[in-house]
């Protein structure tokens, strides 16, 4: 008999014998959670690391728990298997539905089961990363299935696998159902340490009304909860990362990152459970209110930290560095250093975009006496963007004009050429480096070469 169905077997008589006692259903709530993270947590699933045998371990649990609660799967099996490189068989995501009214109708509830695993010869738990939010996610479908409502959409709850590699699984389930067929996605990730502090939710500007919705939801189940209209980490860090790039609202919650997680001190006794079984009701009733409140609809914008991929307008700063190149007798070069600093916009549709980078800088021409030019650039240029998982990549060229701020005696009044870049963006950074070659009657043929580091709001 496999340990998952030894504990369900532990649990329903552990939970038998305290129903008298406790007689509470919220307390009783709090009794499961205990339970179903002690065992993800069990040394025996040596941190569910993403394709191992605790990991296989781990999402038999999840499995089992379902079909124990009568909430039927995704088709013929809970579990959906996806590859990584050459590795086939070792990773899936589990999946449960609740049929709605409308076929083809989705609202996802997720939350990542795997973890880091053994690390330099110690078992990471991942108690609250993410074995809570599995705990919730469990939780949250036990309480819409005993509501006996059927839904209008169809509820899908998903323990996502090989989010700590990199998202994969969550990226391989949004690929399985047809694009325009999710209507939100809510996610769990780290949310067992709310310890009088309040619930962070990311994304409510993705979705009209829910700022509205948590505001009652926060004052029905005593708990704080603090929203955010978009997420705002540099990394992207969790499971809602490839719903948002294909333009699905996401709610994300969280209770923040003070807890020992990543590391082998992320136990449960640490969790409050309280907290999470009052999540846990937040989370039922605001995918209830996604699915029958027809006012809660797509604002056409995705979480920010998501916004690589996406179309339309992109507003920045960027600074960096400048080297100017001057060929001199005997063919050599004169090189010398500078700065610049300014704003950033590009607008792209599909893969093609037009960027700009109005600037301010600063050059140094070591010629006949050192002239300092300070210089505003004009360029515009025609960029080509490649979309490579929470990356883009891009290659651009155009022209640009410089207009000196205050005059050099060494060099004429303006400047025109032609430039190429070639970049790198993740999350709302961006990296480039820049070539211009002038084109104006420039007596010492200057070329400069940029490097440039910038931020998206």
């Amino acid at each position: 008999m496999h340990i998952a169905r030894r504990a369900i077997v532990s649990i329903a008589v552990l939970l038998a014998s305290l129903s008298s006692i406790l007689g509470q259903p919220h307390e009783l709530l709090e009794v499961r959670l205990r339970s179903h993270v002690a065992l993800l947590c069990a040394d025996s699933l040596e941190g569910r690391k993403a394709g191992s045998e605790g990991g296989r371990m781990a999402s038999e649990y999840i499995a089992e728990e379902w079909a124990a609660m009568g909430v039927d799967p995704l088709g013929h099996s809970y579990f959906h298997p996806f590859s990584l490189s050459r590795d086939t068989g070792r990773f899936h995501n589990v999946v449960a539905r609740i049929e709605g009214e409308q076929s083809g109708n989705y609202i996802v509830v997720g939350a990542h089961y795997d973890h880091l695993g053994i690390v330099r010869g110690r078992i990471h738990p991942g108690a609250d990363d993410n074995a809570s939010g599995v705990a919730a996610l469990l939780e949250v479908a036990r309480l819409v299935a005993q509501s006996g409502i059927r839904p209008t959409h169809t509820l899908l709850f998903v323990a996502f696998d090989a989010e700590e590699m990199g998202l994969y699984g969550s990226e391989a389930f949004a690929k399985e159902l047809p694009e325009g067929s999710i209507r939100a996605m809510v996610n769990m990730d780290m949310v067992g340490w709310l310890h009088e502090g309040t619930v962070v939710v990311e994304g409510t500007g993705t979705l009209r009304g829910s700022q509205r919705v948590l505001t009652q939801l926060a004052e029905r189940h005593n708990i704080p909860i603090e929203t955010k209209r978009f997420e705002r980490s540099l990394m992207t860090a969790t499971d809602t990362s490839p719903f948002a790039s294909r333009g699905i609202p996401t709610l994300s919650f969280n209770t923040g990152s003070d807890s020992p997680y990543h590391s082998p001190d992320d136990t449960p006794e640490k969790i409050d459970f309280e907290g999470v079984a009052q999540i846990v009701g937040v989370v039922a009733d605001l995918v209830k209110a996604i699915d029958s409140d027809p006012t809660l609809v797509a604002s056409g914008r995705i979480a920010h930290k998501h916004s690589i991929h996406r179309d339309g307008l992109g507003v920045g700063l960027a600074g960096g560095f400048n080297i100017v190149s001057i060929p001199i007798e005997g063919g050599d070069l004169l090189t010398a250093m500078g700065w610049q600093a300014g704003v950033a916009l590009h607008y792209y549709r599909g893969i093609i975009g037009v960027r700009t980078s109005p600037t301010i800088g600063r050059r140094t021409l070591s010629l006949e006496s050192a002239d300092t030019l300070f210089e505003l650039t004009l360029p515009l240029e025609l960029a080509a963007r490649i979309p490579l998982g929470p990356y883009a990549y891009y290659l651009a060229a155009g022209g640009y004009y410089t207009h000196p701020l205050r005059r050099a005696e060494s060099a004429h009044l303006a400047e025109y050429g032609w430039q190429w870049s070639i970049g790198m963006r993740l999350s709302n950074l961006f990296f480039e480096a820049t070539n211009r070659y002038p084109l104006s009657a420039n007596p010492h043929n200057i070329r400069t070469s940029l490097c440039s580091l910038g931020f998206y709001f």
